[in-house]
C-alpha cells in the first residue's frame, strides 16, 4: 500500500511538474473540490461535517483561512519546486552542451592532427630533401629506354585496363617494343588479368613480387629477370607481379622514413631500374599504380620519364585529374616525370562519336586540363566502353586480340607519338 501511494505520489508530481501555470490552478481547483466531495460525502467524516457547521463562524473562518493557506503554500512550494526543476534541466542541459562541444572540441584535435600527420606522410614526408646521395636519373638523351606511370589518385577509372593493353598494343605487330609492366598495386589485379595462373603460382613459390625492388638494398642485374614473368599472347612484354607483401614494405619503409630522414626510401625502383642492363633489355617500362600516394608510387615518379592519367567522364574523375597532376608537381625536383596526356576510358560511343552527354563532359574535361594542367594534355583517341575491351580469359588482356587490339590501338599510336617512342 505505501509503495502504491509513493508511485501515485511521484506520478502527481511528473504531471504537475509538467504542467504549465495555468493547467496547475485548474489542478489545484479540482484538488479542492475532491477534498470537498470527500469531507461532504463520507459518511465517516459526518462528525467533522456537523462540527464545522455547528462552529463558531469566527471558528469556520479560520478553518477556511487555514485550508487556503496551506493550498497557496503548497502552491507556491510547487512553484519554487518546478522553477528549480527547470533550473536543473537548464544547467544539466548546459553542461551536456558544454561536455559535448569539449568532446568535439577534442575530436577536432585529433583530427587536425591526424590530417597533419596524413600531410607530412604523403606530402611533405615525399617533398623532403635528399639528405644522403640518391641514384642518378640517367638523362633520356643517354638511354633509348622509357619510363611511364599510369597514374590517378582516383579509383575505378580504369588504370590496370589501361596499362595492360597498352602494354600489348605496343609489345606487338612488326613495330613491337620491348615492355615491362610493373604493378605497384598490392591488390595484383594486374597479374590477374595479363599472366597465366602457373607461371603466377611459380613467383609465390619463389617469393618473386615487386616488392624486392623496394626491399633489395643494392642494385641487382639479375633481380628484374628473376622477377619478369611474359605477359599472355604478348611475346616482347614482361610482367611483375605484386602481392599484399607489398603494402606492409611501404608502410615500413614510410614510417622508417618519417623518423630518420636519411632512411629514404624514394630511390630504389631507380637503383634498380636506371642501370644499362635494363636499357639493354626493355624499351619501355610501364607503372601501374594504385589509386592513392604510396612508396611505390613516388618510386615510380622518381624513376619515370612521363605520367599518363586516365579518367572517366564522370564529375569525380573529372576532379581528380587536376588534383593528381597538383600533387605531382608538388613533389619538385625528386619527380622529374612530365604529364604526357589524359585518356578518356569507358566513353559512350555511338557510330564513331561519343554520345551527346559524353561529348559535353568530355568538353568540360578539356576546359579543365587546359586551365589546371596545361595545354594539348587531353588524348584526341578514347577508350570505348564495350564488352569486348575485357580479356576473352583469365589472364589474358583484351588487346590480345584483334577486335580487342581496335579499341586500343588509337591511344597506344598517340601515345608513341607524344613519348616519341
Amino acid at each position: 500500500m505505501i509503495e502504491f501511494a509513493q508511485k501515485a505520489f511521484r506520478w502527481l508530481m511528473q504531471r504537475w511538474d509538467a504542467a504549465g501555470p495555468f493547467l496547475r490552478i485548474v489542478y489545484l481547483l479540482a484538488g479542492l473540490a475532491l477534498i470537498t466531495a470527500v469531507v461532504v460525502e463520507t459518511p465517516a467524516l459526518g462528525k467533522v461535517k456537523e462540527w464545522f457547521t455547528a462552529a463558531d463562524p469566527r471558528a469556520q473562518s479560520a478553518v477556511l483561512i487555514f485550508l487556503a493557506v496551506c493550498a497557496l503554500g503548497f502552491l507556491v512550494y510547487s512553484w519554487e519546486r518546478a522553477a528549480r526543476t527547470n533550473q536543473l534541466k537548464d544547467d544539466n542541459a548546459q553542461l551536456k552542451a558544454r561536455l559535448e562541444g569539449a568532446e568535439n572540441e577534442v575530436r577536432q584535435h585529433q583530427e587536425r592532427q591526424l590530417h597533419l600527420l596524413e600531410v607530412e606522410s604523403r606530402a611533405g614526408l615525399w617533398k623532403r630533401p635528399c639528405q644522403v646521395a640518391a641514384p642518378g636519373f640517367v638523362p633520356k638523351g643517354q638511354r633509348r629506354t622509357r619510363f611511364l606511370t599510369v597514374l590517378n589518385l582516383q579509383g575505378g577509372v580504369g588504370k590496370t585496363t589501361l596499362a595492360a593493353n597498352l602494354t600489348a598494343c605496343l609489345g606487338s605487330g612488326s613495330n613491337a617494343l620491348r615492355v615491362l609492366l610493373i604493378d605497384i598495386d598490392f591488390q595484383g589485379t594486374l597479374g590477374d588479368a595479363a599472366v597465366e595462373l602457373p607461371l603466377i603460382r611459380v613467383q609465390k613459390q619463389n617469393n618473386s613480387f615487386v616488392n624486392l625492388l623496394l626491399t633489395t638494398p643494392h642494385p641487382d642485374d639479375g633481380l628484374i629477370a628473376r622477377l619478369a614473368v611474359p605477359m599472355t599472347g604478348v611475346e616482347a612484354a614482361r610482367v611483375i607481379l605484386s602481392t599484399d607483401l607489398l603494402d606492409a614494405d611501404e608502410f615500413r619503409l614510410q614510417a622508417r622514413f618519417f623518423i630518420d630522414p636519411a632512411a629514404d626510401p624514394r630511390f630504389q625502383f631507380r637503383r634498380h631500374l636506371h642501370s644499362a642492363a635494363l636499357f639493354e633489355e626493355y624499351d619501355l617500362v610501364v607503372f601501374d599504380c594504385p589509386p592513392r600516394v604510396t612508396t611505390s608510387v613516388v618510386n615510380a615518379l622518381a624513376s619515370s620519364d612521363f605520367v599518363l592519367i586516365p579518367t572517366r567522364l564522370d564529375t569525380g574523375s573529372i576532379d581528380a585529374v587536376p588534383r593528381t597532376v597538383s600533387w605531382m608537381r608538388s613533389l619538385g625536383p625528386n619527380c622529374p616525370a612530365e604529364v604526357v596526356g589524359v585518356v578518356v576510358g569507358r566513353a559512350a560511343v555511338r557510330a564513331g562519336k561519343l554520345t551527346k552527354a559524353d561529348q559535353g563532359s568530355y568538353d568540360e574535361l578539356r576546359g579543365r586540363v587546359q586551365s589546371e594542367c596545361g595545354p594539348g594534355l587531353l588524348f584526341k583517341a578514347v577508350v570505348p566502353s564495350t564488352a569486348t575491351a575485357v580479356g576473352p580469359d583469365r589472364g589474358q588482356v583484351a588487346a590480345t586480340t584483334a577486335d580487342g587490339r581496335k579499341l586500343f590501338a588509337p591511344v597506344a599510336d598517340e601515345l608513341r607519338r607524344r613519348m616519341q617512342l
